[in-house]
């Protein structure tokens, strides 16, 4: 799997925390849509609590990624620029995650049961797809929800190598942090096959 070198380089800072991928970079999308956020509501949003939630903002602080003060949380310019590359958008209802990685190489059906695994719900994932050049295909997905699925997303697709989700969920941040810890894993098993081969 090759991702944007920006998506490494985030992923290198976050990966050495004693917190998941997807509780920081969830964390990270609620700031970004409420900033200033106070730790109340961002512990509401995600659904932890009060000193899990304090220790996740330290956590970010200490990266470099968030700034705190009587305000709340917000991001800092690092953080925003990382974040502006992991799409995550509520469309007709739907949860859209877009993640600027080239997934031809991914198992799509490991990928697709580690997503489920981490989100802890079968229910919530539709379909992963992929997108290249804007063209849009959702592997194993019958031809007749091809074109379903593709006008949900397509507005959120730019035009190179994507990795898309879609979720039955609106605005699920979870879902779309879940998503990127997927494919790190994902690409993790995908390198070590080809390295035994």
């Amino acid at each position: 799997m090759m991702c944007k070198l920006e998506i490494n380089e985030f992923l290198e800072i976050i990966l050495g925390s004693k917190y998941s991928v997807s509780e920081l970079v969830s964390a990270l999308l609620v700031i970004r849509d409420f900033e200033p956020v106070g730790r109340t509501i961002l512990s509401r949003i995600l659904g932890l609590g009060d000193k899990k939630t304090r220790n996740l903002i330290k956590t970010l602080e200490t990266l470099g990624l968030v700034r705190v003060t009587r305000a709340g949380s917000s991001l800092t310019s690092r953080a925003s620029m990382f974040l502006k590359l992991i799409k995550c958008f509520d469309s007709h209802g739907f949860t859209v995650s877009v993640i600027p990685c080239d997934i031809s190489d991914v198992n799509i059906l490991f990928l697709r049961d580690k997503l489920i695994m981490l989100l802890g719900d079968p229910e919530l994932l539709i379909a992963i797809g992929y997108s290249s050049n804007s063209h849009i295909e959702f592997p194993g997905v019958p031809p007749e929800l091809q074109n379903e699925l593709s006008n949900i997303v397509k507005g959120f697709v730019g035009a190179g190598n994507e990795a898309i989700a879609l979720f039955r969920a609106r605005k699920c941040y979870a879902c779309c942090s879940s998503f990127l810890q997927a494919l790190i894993v994902s690409s993790r098993r995908s390198a070590t096959i080809s390295r035994s081969l």
